[in-house]
């Protein structure tokens, strides 16, 4: 039986559409005028771009808002190269994606989110066709207006510090068979809920927490929901052998953790739910640097279904 964890409009104006790479002023392109067998770098006073062309991997360092500042900025010298860009990378010290930053990255297929992201700006990721996978960071406060917009997305989960879910955050004008679920940690976010429920797909099932703002909107919208576990006290999971239930909330002990058959690396002291009851082997300790497939992330969970429709 395979086992899994889950590490639980639209179009943007042409400007956006056409500045959407990257955008900070008063930059230098060290890489000089082409891109190069190897990539591009650029650099700001607050901020660092690498491009890697062979794995396709944008990196992005440094502190505060990726944005758009201008249409003349030099770093849009390298928005040619968007449609190559298959992994993005964004760095401790970033605290927002502004409005359209990568939008129709079309052959975007993974981004890791730093702790440090607590806004995801309108259309951020809007048109994104290849990302069917994110792991949204528990220090988020907010996902604009249409911030993953027409993005396959087959699950997500919404951490418990979301405040503030735009209009057509998650729109999708042609859902794909099966459902997608959005397991929802926050108990009193603001989902927005002025139009006909398009904020979510069509299919979206949800998985929150009785009494929570998610639970209205799915009864508002006739859509499926089942609730969450409230237990008060997980239980912990160091290294070893386990077995492990759906419906059932775990913790990982302190440290750094990997499921086997996962690369991803889990934090340690978080909550965490299965999606397939089963013997799990939990690999503890401090994982090094060259055996993670992807930076820390914080684990995010399937959802008990002992709720109901509404």
């Amino acid at each position: 039986m395979k086992q899994r964890i889950f590490v639980c409009l639209v179009s943007v104006c042409v400007l956006v559409n056409l500045f959407s790479l990257f955008a900070v002023a008063n930059g230098s392109d060290t890489a000089g005028s082409g891109l190069g067998d190897a990539g591009a770098a650029y650099e700001t006073n607050d901020l660092s771009f690498q491009y890697d062309l062979p794995t396709g991997t944008l990196s992005v360092s440094g502190s505060g808002e990726l944005r758009i500042a201008s249409e003349t900025d030099p770093i849009l010298s390298l928005y040619k190269y968007r449609d190559f860009v298959r992994h993005v990378v964004i760095g401790e010290g970033i605290t927002g994606i502004g409005s359209g930053f990568f939008a129709d990255f079309e052959a975007l297929e993974s981004v890791s989110f730093p702790y440090s992201l607590t806004a995801i700006g309108d259309f951020a990721f809007s048109g994104c066709g290849s990302l069917a996978q994110i792991n949204l960071p528990w220090q988020l406060e907010q996902i604009g207006n249409g911030a993953f917009a027409e993005v396959p997305l087959d699950s997500v989960a919404i951490p418990p510090t979301v405040k503030y879910i735009g209009e057509g955050a998650f729109a999708r004008k042609v859902v794909s068979d099966g459902q997608i679920s959005f397991t929802v940690f926050c108990r009193d976010a603001y989902l927005y809920d002025k139009d006909d429920g398009g904020t979510f797909p069509a299919n979206a099932v949800f998985y929150c927490y009785k009494d929570s703002t998610a639970e209205a909107w799915a009864k508002k919208f006739g859509r499926t929901f089942h609730f969450l576990s409230d237990t008060a006290e997980p239980e912990t999971i160091e290294a070893g052998s386990h077995d492990l239930s759906v419906g059932t909330a775990y913790r990982f002990g302190d440290g750094e953790y990997r499921i086997e058959g996962d690369p991803t690396v889990y934090a340690g002291n978080q909550l965490f739910y299965v999606t397939e009851s089963g013997t799990y082997t939990v690999l503890g300790g401090v994982v090094e640097t060259a055996e993670r497939d992807q930076p820390i992330s914080l684990p995010v969970v399937s959802a008990e279904e002992n709720g109901g429709n509404g």
